[in-house]
């Protein structure tokens, strides 16, 4: 292979390269601000002392009745860009009561503000964001919502504080719960409650995690490689006119 054809694959490679690293950068990893567990069977009260913990127990109507919910909360003030994409996702660090069909997860907009030590503002009427249908067996396991309603709550949210709540609505028996790390986990647990927003350049979120981000400067950096390689490219050929 010749000098120019070497030369012309190196500047393809590099752009490739160079456009995909700024799309990853353009992802971003939200911190937790505020979680909480309520207990309605219990005069709403909250507390922060078991993290995140949906409970919920058999309905004889149907469905379940839920016994704990669980908030989360992010300060999304400094998000300037448009929020296209979001996935949410909660690692569960254990299981009791587990059945044989799907637990559905809810995950809605609350009625009103909460604080950790607060009381449950329940969710706001018919206002639920995004459902989950998954069977939990264990420890590990990653409850995700994600979906075009996803994001646009989030967006709808962007530049000031965002809070979702979470619940059990259906599949669970009568001792059903889902204990969730929260944002205070302790040593050797996984995450807590993970938020991941995008902009329209960014690439589908579920491909990333935050050791994967990269910094916009590299982008640019590999891009001006681009630029000095076609230049070199631009020399050769005319070398070459003027040899011939």
């Amino acid at each position: 292979m010749n000098k120019k054809k070497i030369l012309i694959s190196l500047v393809f490679c590099l752009l490739v390269i160079s456009i995909g690293v700024m799309a990853v950068s353009a992802q971003t990893i939200v911190d937790v601000l505020r979680d909480t567990t309520c207990y309605p069977s219990f005069g709403g009260q909250c507390g922060d002392a078991f993290g995140l913990e949906p409970a919920a127990s058999a309905s004889p109507a149907g469905g379940c009745t839920a016994t704990q919910n669980a908030y989360v909360a992010w300060n999304l003030a400094g998000i300037q860009d448009p929020i296209t994409s979001a996935q949410l996702t909660f690692t569960v660090s254990n299981v009791t009561g587990q059945t044989a069909a799907p637990l559905v997860f809810e995950m809605y907009e609350p009625a009103g503000p909460w604080t950790v030590d607060g009381n449950d503002p329940g969710p706001q009427t018919g206002n639920v964001k995004a459902t989950k249908s998954q069977v939990i067996t264990g420890a590990g396991e990653m409850v995700t919502f994600d979906g075009a309603g996803v994001a646009a709550y989030f967006e709808s949210k962007r530049g000031g504080e965002a809070s979702v709540g979470v619940r059990i609505a259906d599949g669970c028996s009568a001792s059903t719960k889902v204990t969730f790390n929260d944002s205070e986990q302790t040593q050797g647990q996984q995450d807590g409650p993970q938020l991941d927003i995008g902009d329209p350049t960014a690439v589908a979120v579920d491909s990333f995690s935050a050791n994967n981000s990269v910094s916009p400067v590299m982008g640019i950096g590999l891009l001006l490689v681009v630029v000095l390689l076609l230049g070199g490219f631009v020399v050769l050929r005319r070398r070459d006119s003027a040899a011939g």
